[in-house]
């Protein structure tokens, strides 16, 4: 058997001695570092994926996000338009004329004797720093019907304002139609609403007035007598005093939506009072359709 040498003897030895206790240490903590490390990792993952919410289902029955109603934009309002009724009779002339008229159209009523009035109107409101001055714009229909009069003490049955009290009703209506226009300067206070948040809001309006009559029979031709058309006009003075009360407080997140989705800037219920100066400056021919109004409607500004 050959013996190997010392050198070679010393080599083997080296590689099958067993390692220092300070290298097995060290190998030991690197795995137990890699181990921890391995583990935090794999439970941030999870808690994230824990923390994302999970898509939402597509489809018609997907929940839908709460709608967020943006802040109404500080802004006046440019224009409206507003509707109102109430009861209305002209004054007509004299006590006889009255009473002739009374006697066709008085039965024809809805609040003590007069028919109602309605009227639409328009504002553009021109200056609006404080408070809203504009123009306006306005048309009216009224109407009154009845039965015509017959007069048996008059040799042609034809009634006067002066035998009107004798007469009986006869076979055929007749129907008395008047169309206001108008138009004037409109001032709307506003500032206790914009500025302190009270919803009222007086106002006052003045201008002209242009009433146009027609007068019509049960065939819708219109009358005559004496030769004369039963048609005409009146030319006339109004002034307006009234309050308006904004409703946008009762619903101020449907108030906002209308603001920024169709450009409503107020609602308004509102009452006013109008006094109608209409004989065309004193004409005594022409037909007086004078009054006292009391209105109530419904009024929309627009931005």
């Amino acid at each position: 058997m050959k013996s190997r040498s010392p050198t070679s003897q010393r080599s083997v030895a080296r590689r099958i001695t067993p390692a220092p206790r300070a290298t097995l240490r060290a190998r030991i903590a690197l795995a137990t570092l890699a181990t921890l490390t391995l583990l935090c990792a794999t439970t941030t993952a999870s808690a994230q994926e824990s923390a994302t919410p999970a898509p939402a289902p597509a489809g018609p029955n997907a929940p839908t996000a709460p709608e967020i109603v943006a802040p109404a934009p500080d802004r006046q309002p440019l224009w409206g338009m507003w509707l109102r009724a109430g009861p209305y009779q002209p004054a007509v002339g004299t006590a006889d004329q009255l009473n002739y008229f009374k006697s066709f159209y008085g039965a024809d009523a809805l609040i003590k004797g007069r028919p109602m009035l309605t009227t639409f109107e328009i504002a553009y409101y021109l200056l609006r720093s404080y408070g809203l001055l504009g123009a306006y714009a306005h048309v009216g229909s009224w109407r009154a019907s009845g039965k015509t009069r017959i007069c048996p003490d008059a040799a042609d049955l034809v009634c006067t304002p002066e035998t009107i009290g004798t007469s009986v009703a006869g076979n055929d209506t007749t129907t008395l139609s008047i169309t206001p226009l108008g138009a004037g300067l409109v001032y709307r206070f506003d500032i206790l609403w914009r500025k302190v948040g009270i919803p009222l809001v007086p106002y006052g309006k003045a201008g002209l007035d242009y009433f146009l009559w027609r007068n019509t029979s049960g065939t819708g031709k219109v009358s005559r007598r004496d030769g004369l058309r039963g048609v005409g006009g009146t030319l006339g003075v109004e002034v307006t005093g009234g309050l308006a009360l904004n409703l946008n407080f009762l619903e101020p997140t449907a108030a906002s939506r209308a603001r920024t989705g169709i450009g409503l800037s107020d609602t308004y219920l509102f009452g006013e009072a109008t006094y109608i100066r209409a004989n065309n400056f004193g004409d005594a021919r022409r037909f007086d359709m004078s009054a006292m109004l009391i209105e109530a409607g419904l009024g929309l500004d627009f931005m």
